[in-house]
């Protein structure tokens, strides 16, 4: 069934799977569609490493049609490691309408600062979408305003700065997670708080074409 009608998302549609035992989001495409079966390109990890599951471990779908964010809850049912390694996933539920904070996010490295101007903290982003980001700051010492580790940063908003080649973009983020690193830099999951319609537009039409940019030359 074609996206734009609630169905299922079509052949060839990134996607960001959601794995319930990770606290990370891996960015896939779909590969086969049938009723009842989902075939996806297996994911790996920021380092190239295959991503590792149980089989009937849940794995939600997020991916974006034409009526907006959608998410279905799938199970792993199967891994071919073959040449081409894909995840067989059974639906296990209906389709919903996706939040944004789960919005589809492309890998993509582009200079943020973070936090008040009396104590900005410049990085840059690992992955971004229209939702959210996930960055890693300059080493350096930690930055007042941030939780000591491994405190959960929930709660916390700072002001945000977005530097795309053609498009600044500054808003608030709410500290939502903070991830273990073997050097004293800080990498952190950031929700985006407040972006305009407009705004979350000209990230999306970034991110898709980033997603295009990288599928055509072979890299996800």
């Amino acid at each position: 069934m074609p996206a734009d009608d609630g169905g299922y998302p079509e052949s060839g549609t990134a996607v960001d799977l959601i794995p319930a035992s990770r606290g990370e989001t891996f960015l896939c495409w779909t590969e086969i569609v049938e009723d009842g079966r989902l075939v996806v390109t297996a994911p790996s990890d920021r380092a190239q490493h295959p991503v590792q599951i149980s089989i009937g471990e849940r794995v939600d779908v997020v991916w974006r049609s034409a009526a907006g964010l959608r998410s279905l809850p799938c199970e792993l049912v199967a891994v071919d490691r073959g040449e081409r390694p894909r995840w067989e996933l059974r639906p296990g539920g209906v389709v919903q309408r996706g939040q944004r904070r789960d919005a589809v996010r492309a890998p993509l490295s582009v200079p943020v600062t973070l936090g008040p101007e009396s104590a900005p903290v410049s990085g840059t982003t690992v992955d971004l979408s229209e939702g959210g980001l996930r960055c890693v700051l300059e080493a350096g010492a930690a930055p007042e305003w941030l939780p000591p580790a491994p405190e959960r940063p929930t709660g916390t908003v700072v002001p945000v700065a977005l530097r795309l080649p053609d498009l600044s973009i500054q808003c608030l983020g709410e500290l939502t997670h903070r991830f273990p690193r073997q050097d004293a830099r800080v990498e952190l999951s950031v929700r985006l708080i407040g972006l305009s319609e407009h705004e979350q537009d000209d990230l999306r039409r970034r991110i898709f074409d980033r997603l295009r940019d990288l599928r055509r030359r072979g890299l996800i």
